[in-house]
């Protein structure tokens, strides 16, 4: 896994990363993003459901088998971080 700063919020305070999950050998690439707007807490919570299921359940799942060791995965998990800073 690598991240990479890919600029700021719209506050310009708050950095926005982009983490890369790269397979030797993948087919496909998917990018994903979660909480776009403010009051979406929930896409952030079932991203990180999401990826711990990626993580440790992929030898009992053929799909998440072939995400992993097939599929380049570019995660931007918070694309608002200033929202998420003012409901802390």
């Amino acid at each position: 896994v690598t991240a990479k700063k890919i600029g700021v919020d719209e506050s310009g305070e708050f950095p926005i990363y982009a983490y890369t999950f790269e397979p030797l050998d993948y087919e496909k690439t998917i990018f994903i993003t979660a909480n776009l707007r403010g009051g979406s807490d929930v896409t952030l919570v079932s991203l990180s459901f999401f990826l711990d299921e990626l993580c440790r359940n992929f030898k009992e799942n053929r799909t998440l088998s072939y995400i992993r060791s097939k599929v380049k995965l570019v995660v931007v998990p918070v694309l608002t971080v200033l929202v998420l800073t003012l409901t802390e």
